[in-house]
């Protein structure tokens, strides 16, 4: 939980982002946490909060700690910038 604020803070001063689907598996729940099939993370992962530019498309992972479908780490996905710097108009 204490990783969940920085998060929302970046989230907030960032407001959008882009993704490029085209290598994603749409059916990947990054449920590896679901070993009694009753957790939060059944199912499908739901989009994440951000949807524009590069991040369109992204999952929501769940958490091992909660139990429960969170934000993804918008760093890992290619072309993703917290701060906009290249002006490629992508996120």
């Amino acid at each position: 939980m204490k990783f969940l604020l920085p998060l929302f803070v970046m989230i907030a001063l960032v407001g959008s982002c882009s993704f490029d689907t085209s290598g994603v598996d749409q059916n990947n729940s990054n449920n590896t946490n679901n070993t009694n099939n009753v957790s939060p993370c059944e199912g499908e992962a739901p989009l994440a909060d951000l949807q524009a530019g590069v991040c369109l498309g992204a999952l929501k992972v769940c958490d091992a700690t909660d139990v429960a479908w969170v934000e993804p780490d918008y760093t890992l996905i290619a072309g993703y910038e917290a701060v906009e710097v290249t002006c490629d108009g992508t996120d």
